[in-house]
């Protein structure tokens, strides 16, 4: 510090206000604008955290809405009594072909249900599959 103050001093006085002047003027300043960075800083990443939580919090509960959506439907189609005696037509090899369009049917019916069903399969014991697939909603995605 008294190694400052000497050139302070030894220099001419236009010089020696310069120097001061920045010293007590601009560092203050330099100082107050680091400090203010720091603490909004601190604050944004604090609101980000904040805000990001609060979104996956809401994302969950619109997943879990859905999905207990699509369990009800799926239940729905699970204890349809109708539904299952089709399935168990369906083994009849006699009779598959008629069966398989009943039930092709019966599972058209729930693409109405809930956005975003594009196709469901129903597997037979006897391992045969019904498939059914809404193509409006294919069609939709491919480029024209």
């Amino acid at each position: 510090m008294r190694h400052f103050i000497h050139f302070v001093c030894r220099k001419r006085l236009k010089t020696s206000i310069c120097i001061l002047f920045a010293l007590l003027a601009l560092a203050p300043l330099v100082a107050i604008v680091v400090s203010t960075y720091c603490n909004d800083r601190h604050q944004i990443i604090e609101n980000r955290d904040q805000l990001a939580r609060l979104d996956l919090l809401h994302v969950t509960q619109e997943l879990d809405s859905e999905v207990e959506n699509y369990e009800d439907i799926l239940y729905q189609l699970y204890t349809d009594s109708d539904l299952a005696e089709k399935i168990r037509q369906f083994n009849d090899v006699q009779a598959a072909a008629v069966t398989r369009n009943q039930i092709r049917r019966e599972l058209r019916s729930v693409f109405w249900l809930r956005d975003y069903i594009t196709s469901i399969t129903v597997v037979a014991p006897n391992g045969e599959a019904v498939f059914m697939t809404d193509y409006r909603l294919l069609c939709k995605q491919i480029p024209a």
